[in-house]
C-alpha cells in the first residue's frame, strides 16, 4: 500500500436501527433489510442496551466462497413526552423490587 492509502478487505457489514425503550425491555422482532434486498426477521432479546451489537450471520458482502456479517448497533429511542397516565405507571413500576 502507498502511503495515505487504506483498504478494507473485511466482508462484514455494520448498520444501526432504532428500538424504543419499551421494546428493549420486552423484547421485539424487527425486519432489516439486508444488501441483497432479502428481508431477515431480527429477534431483539429482551433487556437489551443502547449500543448493543447483533448479529446477522452470512448477511455482509461476498468474500471469495463466503459472505460476512452484518453487525446491527441498537439505538434505544427514548419517548419525547408522555402523557400523566404513562409517568403514574412508570412510577408504579419504580416501586417494584426490580427496578430497585
Amino acid at each position: 500500500l502507498s502511503p495515505g492509502r487504506t483498504t478494507n478487505i473485511s466482508p462484514d457489514l455494520t448498520c444501526s436501527i432504532d428500538v424504543d425503550i419499551l421494546d428493549c425491555i420486552t423484547g421485539c422482532d424487527k425486519t432489516i433489510k439486508c444488501l441483497d434486498n432479502t428481508e431477515v426477521k431480527l429477534k431483539v432479546p429482551k433487556f437489551s442496551k443502547h449500543k448493543d451489537v447483533l448479529t446477522i450471520r452470512g448477511k455482509g458482502m461476498p468474500n471469495r466462497n463466503h459472505y460476512g456479517d452484518l453487525f446491527i448497533t441498537i439505538n434505544q429511542i427514548m419517548p419525547n413526552d408522555l402523557s400523566k397516565e404513562d409517568l403514574e405507571l412508570i412510577n408504579k413500576l419504580k416501586l417494584s423490587k426490580n427496578f430497585k
